[in-house]
């Protein structure tokens, strides 16, 4: 069975017959979801949802995916850095990110509790999401 193309969005409400449930995943530090596979335009998305099915997590690993800013998963994140006034966030044991103005954010881990150390300039995107 594949997944309708739905276009994923913060506060949709999911159904079964809008995508595949694939699990679950932590959003956030220290925070569970469940995860259902979403298409659009041939690209993959993870969406996490809480316990009313309201979409509260967007992320994809998707090759093919690019941010309004021309980013993608070969970015590293001096590349990142270069398109946002931010800064990179640490949110302990779940990942470092990077906030971008299309609201998609850019993250990056790093060692076994996924924020061992700060990640150097050269570290790979490891997924975009959205929160």
């Amino acid at each position: 069975m594949s997944a309708e193309k739905v276009q994923p969005s913060i506060g949709m409400q999911m159904s079964n017959t809008q995508s595949q449930k694939a699990g679950m995943e932590m959003v956030s530090s220290g925070v569970m979801a469940d995860i259902y596979t979403v298409y659009m335009d041939e690209l993959k998305y993870s969406t996490g949802v809480d316990k009313r099915n309201s979409v509260i997590y967007i992320s994809t690993q998707d090759d093919k995916f690019r941010t309004p800013e021309g980013l993608g998963m070969g970015a590293d994140l001096q590349d990142v850095l270069d398109h946002s006034t931010v800064g990179l966030v640490k949110e302990a044991g779940w990942a470092y990110y990077v906030k971008l103005e299309s609201g998609w954010n850019a993250a990056f881990i790093v060692g076994t509790t996924m924020t061992d150390e700060d990640p150097p300039l050269e570290a790979k995107v490891s997924w975009f999401f959205k929160r």
